[in-house]
């Protein structure tokens, strides 16, 4: 059986509406231990945005700023494309 990595996780999770993934990245950042402060510096995302994405106040978001608190609440350390800049004969 083939293990999978983080990155196979990454699709996934942003394929959930925005309140699911609101939801999913506020539980996830509660089982890391980590506080807005923390994530931000992290994934390089405003504090300030972050507070407005985990307080639900935030919900039509680009896919820049929520990509990387994903990255980091999954562990992955690499910036994953957008998937419009994904080239289709790649996959």
């Amino acid at each position: 059986m083939q293990q999978r990595s983080e990155t196979d996780y990454l699709p996934n999770v942003l394929s959930l509406n925005p309140s699911d993934l609101i939801n999913w990245c506020k539980n996830r950042k509660q089982f890391l231990g980590l506080s807005n402060q923390r994530l931000a510096e992290q994934s390089g995302v405003p504090v300030g945005t972050i507070d407005r994405i985990m307080a639900g106040k935030y919900t039509e978001f680009r896919y820049s700023s929520i990509q990387p608190l994903v990255a980091v609440l999954l562990g992955i350390n690499e910036v994953t494309p957008a998937p419009e800049e994904i080239d289709k004969a790649d996959l």
